[in-house]
């Protein structure tokens, strides 16, 4: 007989259950008693990238999710980034209950059940939602939702397909698996179409409104290159040229992969797993993508639990580890408040060694999906015979110290702890978005969007009133829409807050003679 494997060797559901809330509760604590990274600084400011028309490669669904978010800030006098963060911690509910529906059946396996124990907790999860700041999360629950349903209804599939495309466009690598799996003309037209029609609503009225600029923002971005993998390696290794032309090429070189791969996995014969075969994709873009960001770690959290308990554990021990270290050195230290990468910098040697283990967990996951998709026979190992288990888990937990606890230990320990870091923190959470806020003003008024490069440079001085350089926007801006008056008083307020500084001298002469040829009135 067949029958299913007994379930007391694994964790119960309502212990998985009771874990799951403990998680939620560590996240929503850490997500108001911190600030997060430099992306939470962007969002907060989106009322003045609001008038660039994108929010660089973010699609400007966004802003409508940032106005609810500013709203609910101001109703309730929490703060803004604890309502966005909220988002993703509710989505990390989501998915977990995703990804038990998905497995049916097989969560009744032990060594399915513990890996969903892990997801409930994973520290992935908790950092990236809880602390960093940013929409992969809430993408991500979208996605899986749309491989839940992609069988049971193609509208329903399409519409939460196009949700995640509200999120963050990586989605789109997952199309030709999709495209491949629902086989028939009749609901690719269906799933695609529905997906369309979500993505023109939520994008609009952003889209039309300057749909060149968006759609180059979105889809023309890349992100830090030499900080993951390939390129990490490459960089340190290869010469400049090569360098060059990875990182002009490589993603094509991604993408036709991606394809190559889907069309592989669509052959009879191979595992017809849809949540396997995103998976797959997924762990493929982050296993050979030569741009990185520490979040992207959250595109496969949900997907790992699938593969089993031992690969989850590494990929979970991993990725959490390489997060944590990372988070301290951007934080200079215990307590957490703002995790500001663009101060501190690119990661330090220390940091490199668990971005390397992390990187190798990721292409063993990615190697391990690839064999379990190829439809062949479960490789047999005797560590994982009946008896052994025991010796394997404890081989485990001791590699898991030497490789990760200890050398991470070490690393958190040799900063020493930090004294008001929270009032530290919201002065530097302050200057960073006074330098995005003129950062977004100058780019505006190169584009000769006057009124909003006016905008900008106010909530610069809103934040910051004694700043020279929002003042000389504010010439500028003025001087643009032929307002030479406030231009002028713009000038004498820089000049009388930095009277040492030249710009301000020139700016202020340069209005006042523009102003001596307005024509007087009649």
């Amino acid at each position: 007989m067949n029958s299913m494997p007994p379930l007391r060797s694994g964790p119960s559901g309502k212990t998985i259950v009771a874990f799951a809330g403990l998680a939620f509760l560590c996240k929503v604590v850490l997500a108001l008693r911190t600030y997060g990274t430099n992306d939470m600084a962007f969002y907060e400011s989106w009322r003045v990238v609001h008038y660039l028309g994108a929010l660089v490669n973010n699609p400007p669904s966004m802003f409508h999710l940032l106005r609810l978010d500013s709203w609910m800030s101001g109703w309730t006098g929490v703060p803004f980034p604890f309502w966005f963060r909220l988002r993703d911690i509710v989505a990390d509910a989501g998915t977990l209950l995703l990804v038990w529906k998905i497995l049916g059946l097989r969560v009744q396996e032990p060594s399915i059940r513990w890996a969903v124990l892990m997801l409930a907790v994973a520290p992935t999860s908790i950092l990236i939602s809880g602390f960093h700041g940013n929409t992969d999360p809430a993408m991500t629950f979208f996605l899986l939702l749309a491989v839940y349903l992609i069988d049971r209804s193609e509208w329903s599939a399409g519409a939460a397909f196009g949700m995640s495309m509200c999120f963050k466009v990586v989605p789109i690598v997952t199309i030709p698996i999709l495209f491949l799996h629902l086989a028939r003309f009749r609901k690719q037209v269906i799933f695609f179409g529905t997906a369309g029609m979500v993505v023109l609503l939520l994008w609009s009225p952003y889209l039309f409104q300057n749909p060149k600029y968006i759609l180059t923002q979105i889809f023309g971005y890349r992100s830090l290159y030499g900080n993951w993998g390939v390129s990490f390696v490459m960089s340190r290794l290869a010469s400049q040229t090569l360098n060059a032309t990875l990182q002009s090429g490589g993603v094509f070189w991604l993408l036709a992969a991606i394809v190559l791969v889907s069309v592989w996995m669509s052959q009879p014969g191979k595992k017809q797993d849809i949540y396997l075969q995103v998976g797959v994709v997924l762990f493929l873009f982050l296993s050979v993508s030569n741009a990185f960001g520490v979040q992207y770690l959250a595109w496969v959290v949900p997907f790992v639990v699938g593969l089993g308990a031992a690969p989850a554990a590494v990929y979970y021990v991993a990725s959490g580890t390489f997060l944590l270290v990372v988070y301290d050195f951007w934080s200079k230290g215990m307590p957490w408040y703002l995790a500001n990468s663009n101060e501190v910098g690119d990661y330090s040697s220390q940091e490199a060694y668990f971005l390397v283990m992390c990187w190798l967990a990721v292409i063993g996951c990615c190697l391990l999906a690839l064999y379990r998709v190829s439809g062949a026979k479960p490789m047999k190992i005797p560590l994982f015979a009946a008896g052994r288990q025991r010796d394997f888990w404890f081989g485990g937990a001791l590699l898991a110290v030497v490789l990760f606890a200890y050398p991470a230990s070490r690393e958190l320990l040799s900063r020493p702890a930090r004294v008001d870091a929270r009032k530290q923190g919201e002065t530097e959470v302050r200057h960073l978005r006074v330098d995005q806020a003129v950062q977004i003003s100058a780019e505006l008024l190169a584009s000769r969007k006057f009124p909003g490069a006016l905008s900008a440079a106010n909530d610069a001085l809103a934040l910051d009133p004694a700043a020279e350089e929002p003042y000389n926007h504010l010439v500028l801006a003025y001087a643009g829409m032929n307002r030479w008056n406030e231009a002028v008083l713009a000038a004498k307020t820089a000049l009388q807050l930095h009277p040492e500084s030249r710009l301000a001298r020139d700016n202020l002469a340069w209005a006042e003679e523009h102003l001596s040829k307005e024509p007087g009135p009649l």
